[in-house]
């Protein structure tokens, strides 16, 4: 399934918070759920996407993408020209 990261969650996303990061609002928007979270292991490059008790994998080829956006986002400032843009990324839920 797609998941499409807007200017609005970007906007009103927390960085550096799994709960509300602007992904975290993508999927909250998307699955309906305030159960949600986001979370980034830079040192392993795995990402883990958790709504309402289950897990989603980012596909392969969209993996760099997102690791991108979020290394963006959570260190973005108002003053930053490389802050992140929207995107969209499929993701499939664990096995």
């Amino acid at each position: 399934m797609k998941i499409d990261v807007t200017k609005e969650d970007i906007k009103n996303g927390e960085p550096c918070q799994g709960d509300e990061c602007a992904i975290s609002k993508a999927l909250q928007r998307h699955f309906n759920s305030k159960d949600t979270f986001t979370e980034c292991n830079f040192d392993s490059g795995q990402i883990t996407l958790k709504v309402d008790e289950r897990e989603y994998e980012i596909k392969s080829h969209d993996k760099y993408k997102v690791g991108d956006f979020i290394d963006r986002f959570d260190n973005m400032d108002d003053m930053d020209f490389n802050s992140p843009k929207p995107i969209q990324f499929e993701i499939e839920e664990s096995k």
